[in-house]
């Protein structure tokens, strides 16, 4: 359900759809449910995980001396690193 956040009308209209009458939450609940087992379980943690090294391997991204060399000299900035990385990525 979305709802302007900054309007306590529209909040309250948003509230009043999900638990009025009808089954209007039900089907919120179980769409929320179905969404989470789809989506967060350690598989497709794993998986989101395991692409990203693809991405990385494949690109042959410079990796950082920070991750070789832990000391505060070697922390890359935020900006060196965007350089690096594709968007959205």
């Amino acid at each position: 359900m979305l709802v302007d956040p900054s309007d306590p009308q529209d909040i309250a209209a948003g509230l009043l759809r999900l638990v009025g009458p009808g089954n209007q939450w039900l089907q919120f609940e179980k769409a929320g449910r179905q969404r989470v087992l789809d989506r967060y379980t350690w598989e497709q943690t794993a998986a989101g995980y395991l692409r990203v090294l693809e991405q990385v391997l494949a690109a042959r991204l410079p990796i950082p001396a920070y991750f070789w060399d832990p000391k505060p000299e070697n922390e890359p900035s935020l900006g060196s690193l965007a350089s690096v990385w594709p968007s959205g990525g």
